[in-house]
This record gives C-alpha cells, structure tokens and sequence, in this order.
C-alpha cells in the first residue's frame, strides 16, 4: 500500500494497513488517501487511479503466480525506477522502452513464464500509465520508493503479518503509539 501510496503522490510518509474485516485493496487504499487528505496532501485523481490499477495488477498477478508479497513490490519498485529513470534522460518514454522495463523485470524475478498474455497486458497497460503520473515524472520518486523497499525490514514484517487473524488476535498485540501529539 505504500508503494502505491507513492505512486498515487504521496511522500515521506509510512503506510501500514490493519483491519479486523477483510478489505480490498482498493477500499485499504481509499483510507490511505483520506487520511493522507486530512493531512494536508493534495492527490490528483488520475495519479489515484494509477494507484489503484497497481493494487489490482498485484492481485492479478498474485492470483496467478506464486510469490510473496515483498518480490512483487520490489519488482513493481524496480519498473517504476526505470521508468522515472527513463523519462529523466529523455523526458518521454515509449511503448517499446516500457515493454522492454516491463519484460526485464519480469526475467529478473523468474516470473515471465508464469504469466499469461492477459497479464502481461494489463502490467504493461499499469506502466504506461504509471508513466503518466506526477510521481514518474520527477527523481524525488525514486528516493521514496528506495526508501520504502530497502529503508525498512519488509521481508521479516511481511514474513510475520501473510494470512489472516481474528479481530481477538489483533488486538492482543502490541500498538504503537500513532498518535499525533
């Protein structure tokens, strides 16, 4: 959620999504954005739904591939570096260069067999989109998902919170304090 929190242009923020129902994760990410306006951020419509549409590839590609939550992160983290850097050096990006990012990144994470021509498309269709964004289009992007993939301990925080609890479990854990003073 965070890493489409960024996308939808959201920064230096942390975004944990807990919830004693099951939510989809566009309704998790309807919160964020709520939450994020009653913080003073300004979201374009258009970059929300870029956001949305990254939600729903992972799920897609979930549904269908077997990997965890943090590989797939850091292969959509890695596409959108490439894009932004792209953009960066030659201020657009075309379909075949996106096609190409897309492509690499899924041979990089062993997982371009696995996928079938329907999700592929609708990975590719993300990244154009994706390149359209306010996030894609300046640097500062890259520092924020860099930081929300490798700034933390994803792979043993995801490791811990995969499957389901009940709401008698949730709340015997340890709160932090969120707070805002």
């Amino acid at each position: 959620y965070q890493n489409a929190a960024i996308t939808a242009g959201a920064k230096d923020v942390l975004v944990r999504v807990a919830t004693v129902v099951e939510v989809t994760g566009e309704g998790a990410l309807a919160g964020v954005y709520a939450l994020l306006d009653k913080s003073g951020y300004t979201l374009k419509q258009e970059d929300i739904q870029v956001a949305d549409k990254e939600i729903k590839v992972i799920q897609n590609i979930k549904k269908n591939v077997t990997i965890n939550d943090y590989t797939i992160n850091q292969m959509m983290t890695n596409i959108k570096i490439q894009v932004i850097q792209q953009i960066n050096q030659t201020t657009n990006i075309s379909n075949e260069q996106l096609n190409l990012i897309v492509i690499n990144n899924l041979q990089q994470y062993n997982i371009d067999a696995e996928l079938n021509n329907d999700l592929l498309q609708q990975l590719l269709e993300y990244a154009k989109s994706f390149s359209e964004t306010d996030a894609a289009q300046t640097e500062e992007t890259i520092k924020q998902l860099e930081s929300s993939i490798n700034g933390s301990n994803w792979p043993e925080i995801l490791a811990t919170q995969e499957g389901n609890m009940t709401a008698q479990q949730a709340l015997k854990l340890d709160q932090p304090d969120y707070s805002d003073p």
